[in-house]
Order: structure tokens, then C-alpha cells, then sequence
């Protein structure tokens, strides 16, 4: 049959490059006699149509290949290679291999990614995120290819998705230090623009100020790369304002972990001048000095989830489309009352017991 499972065939290729079937296969099965100009018009027009020549394709209707994949936007953070080998290790138990590819946080790169895994024969892949270009979506669904957005939770959105609310993590994080009287509030983010987690929990900081009748100022916000050198620098412009904040939300550790150090570096104590709160809850976390409050997020859950929905939905059984998981906060000794207010809560804990 010429035809593809995406109803897009090489003829539909052709006409399309406005190039012969023969050219369009010496093309895509890298002859060296095709011009730069007519292969670019062919790879043009498989990109805009979404045709897949996979490997073995001849015999993809009759075989699967039992391969699960992931796009990850960097395997460089601890957080991503914990989901990766939780998804590994849930497909393994069932049966089934990974493939791995990472996007570098570029959403052009993610899509070749995916169409490389799927020539590769992925039945089925897990996204991070729910930022992705129309043209994945349109891909995947022609093909016919399960796929699911993790660490995000859009229960009324048309794509599967395995998380939580970026936006109520945000919020929770600011009304956690209004509650402790802190109105000036910093935060240090990612890059949001290729990161909608990350933009996500922005806008719930700046809801929950909102809630209290404050604004976050834009001067407040403070985007950088997930290194540690650039979060310091980061809270180093912060700290030079006048007033400086006196509490800051990174969106994740890495970022908290480089804010704490410039802490120390410039002698402003903790919580005691500034309260932090990161996000993740990584394993050093709690071994800080001081701890760093923060929030666990159930990565290795979100891995093994997203693999039993893939191969509940390549193997035809029933699955839910939208599961939301517990982001428990973790309150530790970086975040405390604002300079000048009584934290109350601490007060009553070191009162005598009445009986």
C-alpha cells in the first residue's frame, strides 16, 4: 500500500515538492543526487504533511516494536533523570524499552525529536509539559500515537495530561510567606517563554498577591538559566534594590540552592532578613543549613503512571486521560516571619503545655 496510517502517502509527497516518487525516495533514503534545493522542497513538504517513512515500515502492520519514548527537556537536572528511569524501569516490568531523546528547551528540536522517535518505531511517548508546537499534536494524533503531558494537570484540556496545577503550586508558595507577613516578594525563574511550568507558577504567585490586594512587580521577576552561577547573580540584582525583597520563590532547587548561597555569601542571614522557598525537593534539600522549604514533587509517580497509561492505550484497554498527584510542601527553616512582624504560629509552639 502507498499509503501511510496518517492517510499521507509518498504521492501526496511528490506532488506536494512538485518532485518525482522516485526523487522523493532517492531523497529521504539520502542519495547523493538530489540537489540541496530539491531535497530542502521535499523535506519541506514532509514536515508540512507529517509523512513518516519508518524503519521497517513494510512490516510495521504485521510486528510492534514494544518501545515506549521520552522528550525530555535535559537529562543535566536531577529531576528529569528520576522521571526517566522511573517511566524505564515501569515500561521494563511490563515488557517494553525506552527510547530517549532530549529538546534542550528548544520546541523546534522537540519535534524533530519526535518524528526521529517515531521513524524509530515509539508506539507511544511521554512529553514534558504541556507547551508543545501544534504540528506534534498533529503528528502523533495522524499516526495514531499515544502520547501524555506530565507534570502539568489540564483537566479540561484535549491532551492527556499527568500532574498538577503549576498555577496552585505558585499560589501556595506565595501565600505561604504572605501568611508570614512578607508583602515584597521576589522570584527567580527559568526561562519562561519555552517553560510553561515555569510561567505557570509565576502566574500563581502573582494571583495569590492579587487575592491580598499586591501586585509582584515586573522589577521583582528575575529570569536566568537552571545554573546555579545564575541564580546567584540573579538575587545579587534583587538584593542591590532598595528596598530589596525579603522573600524570594525560586521554580525549582537549583535556583533556591544558588539564591541560598549568595545568602551566605553576602552575610544576609536566613530566614531572618529573607525567607526562600524552592521547588522539587531534591535530596540535599533537607541538608541545607538551613533547610530549604520547598515542595516534593512525585516525579518517579508521574514516570510510572505515564508508562501505564501508554501501554494501556497501545494494547486497547481503557485508561484515564487526566490523573492529578499530590505536590506535599515541605516546610523547613529557610522561610520564617518578615523582618519586623511576629510569626504567631512559632510563638504558641514554645508556650508551656497547659497540663
Amino acid at each position: 500500500m502507498s499509503r501511510r496510517q496518517n492517510g499521507v502517502s509518498i504521492y501526496d509527497v511528490a506532488k506536494a515538492a512538485g518532485v518525482s516518487i522516485a526523487t522523493v525516495s532517492r531523497t529521504l533514503n539520502g542519495g547523493t543526487s538530489v540537489s540541496p534545493e530539491i531535497a530542502r522542497r521535499v523535506t519541506d513538504a514532509v514536515d508540512a504533511l507529517g509523512y513518516i517513512p519508518a524503519r521497517a515500515a513494510q512490516d510495521l502492520s504485521n510486528r510492534r516494536s514494544r518501545m515506549l519514548a521520552a522528550i525530555l527537556p535535559s537529562l543535566d537536572y536531577a529531576i528529569y533523570a528520576r522521571k526517566a528511569e522511573a517511566f524505564r524501569a515501569r515500561a521494563a516490568s511490563r515488557g517494553y524499552g525506552l527510547l530517549l531523546a532530549t529538546s534542550n528547551w528548544s520546541l523546534e528540536t522537540e519535534y524533530e525529536q519526535c518524528v526521529d522517535l517515531i521513524r524509530s518505531g515509539a508506539e507511544g511517548i511521554m512529553l514534558e509539559g504541556g507547551l508543545h508546537q501544534t504540528v506534534v499534536y498533529e503528528v502523533l494524533q495522524r499516526r495514531g500515537i499515544p502520547y501524555v503531558n506530565t507534570s502539568t494537570y489540564k483537566p479540561k484540556g484535549e491532551h492527556p495530561s499527568i500532574g498538577f496545577s503549576n498555577i496552585e503550586i505558585g499560589a501556595r508558595a506565595a501565600r505561604h510567606l504572605l501568611d508570614l507577613g512578607h508583602t515584597d516578594i521576589g522570584v527567580i525563574a527559568g526561562r519562561m517563554a519555552t517553560n510553561d511550568r515555569t510561567s505557570e507558577r509565576v502566574v500563581g504567585i502573582r494571583k495569590a498577591l492579587e487575592e491580598r490586594g499586591l501586585v509582584l512587580r515586573e522589577n521583582r521577576v528575575i529570569e536566568c538559566e537552571y545554573r546555579i552561577g545564575d541564580a546567584r547573580q540573579a538575587f545579587r540584582h534583587l538584593l542591590s534594590a532598595s528596598p530589596a525583597p525579603t522573600a524570594l520563590v525560586c521554580t525549582n532547587d537549583v535556583l533556591a540552592l544558588g539564591a541560598v548561597l549568595e545568602s551566605q555569601h553576602a552575610d544576609i542571614p536566613i530566614p531572618d532578613r529573607v525567607s526562600i522557598v524552592g521547588y522539587d525537593d531534591l535530596d540535599w534539600a533537607a541538608h541545607l543549613k538551613p533547610g530549604l522549604t520547598t515542595f516534593y514533587v512525585p516525579t518517579a509517580e508521574i514516570g510510572e503512571r505515564s508508562a501505564d497509561y501508554l501501554i494501556s492505550r497501545i494494547e486497547g484497554h481503557s485508561a484515564v486521560d487526566h490523573s492529578e498527584l499530590e505536590v506535599p510542601f515541605i516546610l523547613r527553616a529557610s522561610t520564617g516571619p518578615a523582618p519586623g512582624t511576629t510569626d504567631f504560629r512559632r510563638e504558641r509552639t514554645r508556650l508551656p503545655s497547659s497540663k
